[in-house]
């Protein structure tokens, strides 16, 4: 209960104990949803297609991609709130979905000291309880954990609020304008048998390794028997669990463009640069990119799975 609510007969110690544990009681509730929105981000939930979309546009931005090309599943521009705070986040740190999602994260704690911080002229009842009511909305701690330009929709909305109890209707309308989204963009759904018993395997085997794209962090990654196991308990020799191929054939999935398979990530990184390729930090000790031929027949077996996502 905020300390300028209280009722003026209330007694002195009274009013001082039942402030004292009201703001213990914001702060517990704050503590809690701040801890729902960081448990175990960079894995829980696992990666979905509009996640998947601002990471490849990032990477094809620090490729050389103009801002201008890069477009939603539904032909819109970027949203600049979020994908600014993407951006800046790839650029600093590494490309992982920890990285990405903590565009979200950001937003949403920036959202809650917004609402604070902006109202507290209201008074500082007035103003913890109304961060904490942004703070505890189970939608906006959703939001916290995903990837994707709704996490941007609280910071927006407080922003507009603020503007509007102001009296600056265009100032909170260009706020609102920027919380505006679309649809989700579609994941690109390829044959699972084929990428388990044909893509799968060049992958893991080319891929695969502890430094490269078995490591943990990394954003696209793929896991099995002689390399990196999803388990700790299950032993190198042991075959390839269901939970392995589930895992390793969402990531490769999210690196497919499913509106032009041509430009997918997961063709375009490992090709040698003169043969196409966008460029590729896993060389080899003379320089050379996996696949280096567009002829490659293990490349091939990627395209040809790829192109069944169209």
């Amino acid at each position: 209960m905020p300390d300028d609510a209280l009722p003026a007969a209330v007694p002195v110690t009274s009013r001082a104990r039942l402030v004292r544990a009201s703001w213990i009681a914001l702060g517990a509730a704050m503590f809690v949803t701040l801890a729902l929105r960081c448990a175990g981000l960079d894995h829980l939930p696992g990666i979905n297609g509009d996640e998947a979309q601002y990471a490849v546009h990032a990477l094809s931005f620090f490729d050389g991609a103009s801002l201008a090309d890069l477009r939603t599943g539904t032909n819109l521009p970027m949203n600049p709130p979020f994908f600014g705070v993407v951006l800046l986040l790839q650029a600093l740190l590494p490309h992982t979905l920890l990285t990405l999602r903590l565009a979200a994260l950001v937003h949403s704690l920036l959202a809650i000291g917004l609402a604070f911080g902006l109202f507290r002229r209201r008074g500082l009842g007035f103003a913890a309880t109304f961060a904490l009511l942004v703070a505890c909305l189970p939608i906006h701690v959703g939001y916290a954990r995903f990837a994707w330009d709704t996490a941007a929709i609280p910071t927006m909305m407080v922003l507009s609020l603020a503007a509007a109890t102001r009296r600056k209707p265009l100032w909170a309308a260009l706020a609102c304008a920027c919380a505006s989204t679309e649809e989700s963009a579609a994941l690109a759904a390829p044959d699972r048998a084929v990428f388990d018993t044909k893509v799968w395997p060049i992958l893991v085997r080319d891929c695969g390794f502890s430094e490269c794209h078995g490591n943990e962090p990394r954003f696209f990654r793929v896991v099995g028997p002689g390399h990196v196991r999803l388990d700790v308990a299950t032993r190198p020799t042991d075959p390839v669990t269901p939970a392995e191929l589930q895992f390793s054939y969402d990531r490769a999935r999210s690196m497919l463009n499913a509106a032009d398979a041509n430009e997918s990530l997961l063709l375009l990184k490992p090709l040698e640069v003169a043969a196409g390729g966008s460029g590729h930090e896993g060389t080899d000790s003379f320089g050379r990119n996996v696949y280096r031929t567009l002829d490659d027949p293990n490349f091939q077996t990627l395209v040809r799975w790829a192109m069944g996502a169209q």
